[in-house]
Order: C-alpha cells, then structure tokens, then sequence
C-alpha cells in the first residue's frame, strides 16, 4: 500500500493532535459547517494494521455511537476510506490530564476525580468498561 498524506475528501485537515499506538488523530475542518473534528484514522497502512483499525473503529462506532453523556466524546461517523479509514469525533479543545503538572487545589482533585468517576459510572451502566483510560484521553473543560 503505497505512503500518502491523511486528506480526506470534505475535510481541511489542519494539524496533527495526537499519536498512540494504533491511531494518529488530526484536527480537521469539514467546510460545509464550517466546524472543527477530531479524524481518528490509522497509524500505519499496511495490510494487517488497515483491517485491525477498520475493525476497532467500526466497534467503537457500534458501542459508543450512540451514548450522549456530558463528559463523553461524541463518535460521530466512521468513514471507510479504501486507504485512510477513519472515525469524526467531537473535537475537545483545551488541556488533558497529562499536560498538569501538579493540583494545588484539594477541591480541583475531588472535582476532577469525581467527574471521571460519574463518566465511568455511566459507560459501565451502558453495559461497556474504557479500554484505554489514561491522562491524555482525559479532556479538562
């Protein structure tokens, strides 16, 4: 599979945000409503790892598509794209968890913990568990 530039048609991809160990994820705009997404798609294109993203991606979509909650990122589509599959997720701007260096507050931490605490509460009501719950999937507002 021949190496090209993440450009999905319908979206200005705007800047890389992030890197983990199966995805990059690009910030992209989408003109037609002019606003701002979060592109998950693959990190390498080779065979093995093009299936095993299509994979994850579309089970994502299944299981959390259709949960709003006020702490969760909206999936909103996963686009099948011969090379560049990829999943529109809202975009959350601002600082994660891991950009902190140091709570000073004991009312921040027990806001914080408890926020995380009810977002955990609500996916495992909806019968699900986060796989992948690190400081850098957690978005402050």
């Amino acid at each position: 599979m021949s190496e090209k530039t993440f450009a999905p048609d319908g979206y200005i991809v705007e800047r890389l945000l992030g890197r983990g160990g199966t995805a990059r994820v690009y910030l992209a705009r989408d003109p037609g409503d002019n606003r701002l997404y979060a592109l998950k798609t693959i990190l390498t294109s080779d065979i093995a790892n093009l299936e095993q993203f299509r994979k994850l991606a579309r089970r994502e979509l299944q299981l959390i598509g259709g949960l709003r909650y006020h702490g969760l990122v909206k999936v909103a589509e996963f686009r099948d794209d011969a090379e560049f599959p990829f999943l529109k997720l809202e975009y959350c701007p601002g600082a994660t968890l891991d950009t902190l260096k140091r709570i000073e507050s004991i009312d921040c931490l027990l806001n914080l913990l408890s926020s995380i605490a009810v977002n955990l509460h609500f996916i495992n009501k909806a019968g699900l568990y986060h796989g992948d719950l690190k400081p850098q999937n957690i978005f402050l507002t």
